[in-house]
């Protein structure tokens, strides 16, 4: 029976295994289905060497070094490879250890399969906490009630499986089954919310969109403004030089001169992208009364899509804006430029503390990960602090290019 309740059990550290190493090393460098058939070899060449030996040393061995192979297939570096292999490990013969010496020979005990469901509860936990300030939220609602389920599993366990009772193998089968259908629920809840967050960021990336599209229609209105009003001049004019009023022309002329001078052009790198996103920002800017400084050293061409600069700098220019909003004394500052290949980008708003509404909250942190994720493109890196209590600085820096 003991080897029967070990074999059933073996299912569940895999399981949790797997869990510790995609919360460790994150995205894969092959095929999912190659990770399926690692963790499934993994699965029969350990319990095959545990039934073969039963030797405590041997196991430990064929553990740590399966882990190691098995990280592999995962982006990292071979140090926190073999860190995490020893750390995983660690924690599976802690867990041995108090579970032996708190309950000693229970048939429960010796099978693994208290250790196992614990082993499980621990690497969800692990993910739980370690998650809690990556990509997406994890903090599901049920988290805590799927826990206590595991953990009733495991006391009605200690409770009921003993060497006196025939039906031992079907309860802990039964408990085992409750286990993986609970943490298997869990792992759904883990995909919607994941789900959840790529449905923001993608509307976050057509909010980014969208407002570069009121930037071009903007530009293009007033090309059809000034198209229209420039043949109502010229008809003045000529009639004047046909009047031989040239005093009256050359005043006419200034007045033209006076009124299609841009007052205030912050940008002017010929870079048309990032000259008419920032002009147009900061001009919103400019008319909530706020005191702008900018210094802006990037060439014409960048090797950043026109896109993705939206994504980026609008949601930071946005976010400035809402915050200067509900500030009083509005001050911004935003630099930017080209030094040895990369790009950086500074932006120092002044904001009012107390006055922050969930709302704006929320979709201030989607506007953050939208731009973290475009960053990913060209290993870029966002670092946002307070200083002074009422001034927020955000930087960026990212190579100009993805490769």
């Amino acid at each position: 029976m003991e080897t029967s309740l070990y074999l059933v059990s073996n299912v569940i550290r895999i399981y949790a295994i797997s869990i510790f190493l995609d919360s460790f090393f994150g995205n894969l460098k092959c095929k999912r289905i190659i990770k399926i058939i690692a963790y499934i070899s993994y699965y029969f060449i350990g319990s095959l060497v545990w039934i073969i030996s039963q030797n405590t040393n041997i196991n430990l061995v064929i553990n740590t070094a399966a882990i190691i192979l098995i990280s592999i297939l995962y982006c990292v570096t071979w140090k926190k490879r073999v860190f995490s292999a020893i750390w995983v490990c660690a924690v599976g013969m802690f867990i041995d250890w108090i579970a032996f010496s708190v309950l000693g020979e229970l048939q429960f005990v010796q099978s693994g399969l208290l250790q196992n469901i614990s082993f499980l509860i621990v690497a969800f936990l692990f993910r739980h906490l370690y998650h809690k300030n990556v990509e997406y939220s994890s903090k599901s609602p049920y988290f805590w009630l799927i826990i206590l389920i595991a953990l009733g599993t495991i006391a009605v366990g200690i409770l009921t499986v003993n060497d006196s009772s025939k039906h031992d193998i079907i309860v802990a089968i039964i408990l085992l089954l409750i286990n993986l259908i609970n943490f298997y629920t869990y792992h759904l809840e883990q995909d919607r919310l994941k789900n959840k967050h790529m449905v923001e960021l993608i509307q976050a990336s057509n909010d980014a969109y969208q407002n570069q599209l009121k930037i071009m229609e903007t530009s293009q209105r007033e090309m059809r403004y000034l198209r229209h009003d420039m043949q109502k001049h010229l008809n003045t004019m000529r009639r004047m030089l046909q009047e031989k009023e040239y005093a009256e022309v050359q005043e006419y002329l200034t007045t033209i001169e006076n009124a299609i001078i841009v007052k205030e052009e912050y940008s002017k790198t010929g870079n048309r992208d990032v000259d008419s996103l920032i002009n147009y920002e900061l001009a919103l800017a400019s008319d909530l009364g706020t005191a702008i400084m900018c210094r802006i050293d990037l060439p014409a061409e960048l090797n950043i899509s026109s896109f993705d600069m939206t994504v980026i700098l609008g949601n930071l220019l946005d976010n400035a804006i809402e915050a200067l909003r509900q500030s009083e004394n509005k001050r911004l500052l935003l630099s930017m430029k080209l030094t040895r290949g990369i790009v950086r980008i500074d932006i120092e708003n002044s904001y009012n503390p107390k006055q922050k509404k969930k709302a704006d909250q929320k979709q201030h942190g989607i506007g953050l990960l939208s731009v973290s994720h475009t960053l990913e493109k060209y290993h870029g890196d966002l670092k946002h602090y307070v200083e002074d209590n009422n001034k927020y600085h955000t930087t960026v820096t990212m190579f100009n290019g993805t490769e």
